[in-house]
């Protein structure tokens, strides 16, 4: 066991939330351009309006499919 007293910096002492590592994830792949930009402002669309979920991204992804003529 440590000996050392628990750290007062607040920073230190934050356990993320599954949505804020989500949040962080998705804005971290804006920055890959190896990845389509489209569908990365589908996924980040859908994140923002609280509706990321296996059915609603698929179905988006779907319609993106046909307007890109994919």
């Amino acid at each position: 066991m440590s000996t050392e007293p628990p750290s007062s910096d607040k920073a230190a002492s934050h356990v993320r939330s599954g949505p804020e590592i989500v949040a962080d994830f998705v804005t971290s792949l804006k920055g890959d351009p190896k990845l389509d930009a489209e569908t990365v402002a589908t996924i980040e669309g859908l994140l923002k309006k609280g509706k990321l979920t296996f059915i609603n991204l698929l179905k988006s992804l779907e319609d993106l499919r046909g307007k890109t003529g994919i």
